[in-house]
């Protein structure tokens, strides 16, 4: 697979409604289950807590992938000429 196609399907995943709502349900169950814990289960909240961080985690982990992308299709763009730059 190339770097285009990767980064074609995690957009495509990233903006699919299904995934969307997914995202947010889990959200919503994690939230619900860490308010209605008792506040003196730390063992429950830290799980709660770790899932959220890996959503999170993945969420940033397919958005790094598409920020590379546009870094590296802006600095593969011809530059104009500057007085400040090196001449070869």
């Amino acid at each position: 697979m190339t770097e285009d196609e990767k980064v074609a399907r995690i957009k495509a995943f990233l903006e699919d409604d299904v995934i969307k709502e997914a995202f947010v349900r889990l959200e919503e169950i994690y939230f619900l289950a860490w308010r209605n814990s008792d506040s003196s289960d730390a063992t429950k909240r830290e799980e709660v807590h770790r899932r959220v961080k890996t959503i999170d985690l993945f969420r940033a982990d397919l958005l790094a992938v598409l920020k590379k992308s546009e870094a590296d299709k802006i600095m593969a763009e011809p530059k104009p000429w500057s007085p400040f730059s090196r001449r070869k």
